[in-house]
């Protein structure tokens, strides 16, 4: 299996895990988002659209879904 596609399973693995607690804080979104952004300067255009915030404490779990 290529590097990319076991970098996505393990953030899908990640990202249930983060839905099963229902909290995922900017860090945890801006983590994944990262990732992808490098080689999808696209990506976040549809996922941060709607506004975020740099509190660490605000419970991004939309984003992750």
């Amino acid at each position: 299996m290529s590097k990319f596609k076991t970098m996505i399973r393990n953030d899908m693995s990640f990202c249930d895990e983060l839905i099963s607690r229902k909290f995922a804080n900017s860090a945890h979104a801006k983590t994944l988002i990262a990732k992808y952004v490098m080689n999808y300067p696209d990506f976040t255009n549809e996922i941060i659209s709607y506004g975020h915030s740099l509190d660490h404490e605000t419970n991004e779990i939309e984003k992750i879904k």
